[in-house]
């Protein structure tokens, strides 16, 4: 089993480092607003496609998954109910090409080899891409992927997990290219105990005393 362990995470480290980081943009400097990240306000689809033998009865939920992790990273884009296909042919049959540059698509694959009795390896990948043409090239698709191996049982949960990691990736590549932060969600404040009433002043004690010779 290591030495299969080994090959996998050695196969991890070269898929990460294959893919490079969204360039970034800054889109208040981008007067015409010609990339992709500064022109899409809305996700028109979301859609998950499989290849292998496994997990092919949870695309359904691994599109709610993605679809909650989406709302949640990059809340400050709308949301429909599409495909790509239904809103290509929507805004082209209407010759509404700003609204096709205003869209963009969410695609994840989940590639799955192996059998009962061994291990299963998995590959994700998942991107979010702009359904118009666009006058500029940069980062007209942000992808990001992730390679791993899991067993029968915990495949579709560790296949899950993976997929919010992705998301939460390409979000913030999205953001970043956008020239805008991924702000956390804001923590509870902080209890503050009441300042104690003045007095005489104690005297300051070192907080590393010398050691003794």
């Amino acid at each position: 089993m290591m030495p299969l362990r080994s090959a996998i995470a050695g196969a991890v480290v070269l898929q990460f480092a294959a893919v490079s980081s969204a360039s970034a943009v800054d889109c208040a400097r981008d007067f015409l607003r010609r990339s992709m990240p500064c022109q899409v306000d809305t996700i028109a689809a979301v859609e998950i496609t499989f290849d292998g033998a496994h997990l092919r009865s949870q695309q359904r939920q691994y599109e709610q998954l993605v679809r909650l992790r989406l709302r949640n990273d990059l809340s400050t884009l709308r949301y429909e109910n599409s495909t790509v296909l239904d809103t290509l042919d929507l805004y082209q049959w209407n010759t509404e090409e700003e609204n096709l540059l205003r869209r963009g698509s969410v695609s994840c694959n989940v590639w799955t080899i192996g059998s009962t009795d061994y291990p299963i390896v998995y590959h994700l990948r998942c991107g979010i891409a702009g359904l118009g043409r666009y006058q500029s090239r940069v980062n007209e698709t942000i992808e990001r992927d992730r390679l791993g191996f899991s067993n029968r049982r915990d495949l579709a949960a560790d296949v899950g997990e993976g997929l919010r990691e992705l998301i939460a990736s390409v979000s913030i590549a999205f953001l970043d290219a956008r020239g805008t932060t991924n702000s956390p969600a804001p923590a509870p404040p902080a209890t503050v105990a009441p300042a104690a009433p003045a007095g005489p002043s104690a005297p300051h004690r070192a907080t590393n005393p010398p050691r003794r010779m």
